[in-house]
């Protein structure tokens, strides 16, 4: 029941800190602030805002820091300039966390993103597989003026990874960007290193031309978009991307669409550079016709326990198991993978029981603080 209001953590290797209550009682630029940290965890740990503080970035995690985000929450945050979190690692992960309804300022010449998780390296680092893994996360409710998320972003050069990145069981869910001129409402962007979507669920997203951007070298499994883009109705926006060595000499976009569930189907997007660019799509449903009902249980659109899925669900055994041992064992309620014939679409298992696996990792956190460097 700790409540802190401010911390900064320079250049520290190996430290733990867990379950507080930051509670920023002043308006600052970077109540908390890690630049150059590695090797570091973060756990059960809150972020809130009273709503009369504003901050220029509440939790920024910057300059090749390298540690683990677990159930991390981040609610009811302003954010002007940059973003209500600014998570930048040269490898790491980021799981089981909570973004919503945080907002950044309209203000389009001082507006920042409304979130960035991405990776940032050396030129001569190692290669990390994975270089980042992020997975059972979700993203509601937020609204910026710049597009929500983006991945795979250094702090304004796209694209600098090495190794492969993993994202499993995301749930976007009702975030609104207010720029039309940045296009879409979520970015993934990354290098030409292999990305991989998994199982993620990128519904009600809108007011920008398109619902997500896409560059890099992308693989999507399993997914449902069902967004509200205002470029023709399309999903997608492919766009090129860039090579951590070539900056800014753009490079081509490869993105392959597996066993997805999409609004509009295979046509669903726009590409900037076709040319060069390849789009494919494999077993991909076409759920422009369905109602909300048909695929989930859809009793409040702006919770994402609302989609899990209905129990006549098309989505229902209708994934993809990857040969790359990528594929998630667990949904996004720690719920076991596979759960009947096959993998469902989407980032519930439908039928699946609890999780049984009662180690330290999933207890509920306890009151207390403790910090260990």
């Amino acid at each position: 029941d700790e409540k802190w209001g401010y911390l900064v953590c320079h250049y520290k290797n190996n430290f733990t800190i867990k379950n507080i209550n930051f509670f920023p009682e002043t308006s600052v630029d970077f109540p908390y602030h890690f630049p150059q940290c590695q090797d570091f965890k973060l756990k059960n740990l809150n972020f809130n805002s009273n709503g009369d503080n504003i901050f220029d970035t509440t939790l920024n995690i910057t300059q090749w820091s390298s540690g683990i985000l677990d159930s991390i929450n981040i609610q009811g945050v302003t954010a002007i300039y940059r973003s209500a979190a600014q998570i930048e690692l040269r490898h790491g992960e980021v799981k089981n966390c909570n973004f919503s309804n945080n907002s950044s300022t309209m203000d389009p010449d001082e507006a920042g993103y409304g979130l960035v998780i991405g990776v940032d390296v050396f030129p001569d680092d190692p290669i990390f597989t994975p270089a980042l893994l992020v997975e059972n996360c979700v993203f509601q409710n937020n609204k910026s003026y710049k597009p929500f998320s983006i991945f795979g972003h250094g702090y304004s050069l796209t694209g600098r990874h090495i190794g492969d990145v993993i994202l499993n069981n995301l749930a976007f869910i009702n975030n609104n960007s207010q720029s039309v001129e940045y296009n879409t409402n979520i970015k993934f962007h990354f290098g030409p290193d292999p990305v991989y979507i998994n199982n993620a669920l990128v519904v009600g997203n809108g007011t920008a031309e398109w619902a997500v951007s896409l560059g890099g070298n992308i693989t999507i499994n399993n997914s449902v978009f069902y967004n509200h883009s205002l470029w023709q109705n399309q999903e997608f926006r492919i766009e090129k991307t860039y090579r951590p060595d070539h900056y800014p000499f753009p490079y081509p976009t490869t993105v392959t669409f597996n066993n997805c569930a999409i609004k509009g189907g295979d046509t669903s997007y726009y590409d900037v550079d076709p040319e060069h660019n390849s789009v494919t799509f494999n077993n991909t449903i076409d759920i422009a016709d369905y109602e909300m009902s048909d695929l989930f249980t859809y009793e409040d659109s702006t919770d994402f326990m609302s989609y899990q899925l209905a129990p006549n669900s098309p989505l229902i055994d209708a994934g993809y198991v990857m040969e790359n041992n990528y594929t998630p064992t667990k949904d996004l309620l720690g719920h076991n993978r596979i759960w009947g014939d096959q993998i469902d679409i989407g980032p519930f298992e439908y039928g699946s029981v609890g999780n049984e696996d009662e180690t330290e990792e999933n207890i509920p956190p306890l009151k207390e603080m403790e910090i260990k460097n």
